[in-house]
């Protein structure tokens, strides 16, 4: 799932889960419905043991983590298990993928939370407490 931010027509940024290495949002889950996949080490949500409590959502820094009002279980970008269709199928070759190493995590996520404080979007995410 990508969250799609706009402003204006001439603005639009695209957020999609960063795949923290230490990821807040998966310390946040009091189910433990959220995990690292081992083999892809993506983010993976185990939608059986999810009670849609938000926790998860509350603790990305960029509010990449969506509950389903359908399913009433918590969403979030797992890559496609390694192949995001996202960007196979982006006909204009705007989206890409790339590896970042785990000494660029933190200035990355940092840089998003930036932009997104930066303009006032409507779907910002919280603060959280430190």
């Amino acid at each position: 799932m990508i969250r799609h931010e706009k402003r204006g027509l001439a603005f639009a940024l695209p957020l999609v889960c960063q795949q923290c290495e230490h990821a807040a949002c998966i310390d946040a889950c009091p189910a433990d419905a959220l995990s690292r996949d081992p083999q892809q080490s993506t983010l993976s949500i185990d939608h059986e043991a999810c009670t849609a409590c938000g926790d998860c959502c509350g603790a990305c820094p960029i509010g990449c983590i969506f509950i389903d009002g359908g399913s009433d279980v918590a969403f979030a970008c797992d890559l496609c298990k390694g192949e995001p269709q996202c960007v196979a199928f982006c006909h204009a070759g705007c989206l890409t993928l790339v590896d970042y190493g785990p000494d660029e995590e933190e200035h990355r996520v940092q840089r998003l939370v930036d932009i997104l404080k930066a303009e006032p979007f409507a779907g910002a995410p919280p603060e959280r407490s430190q």
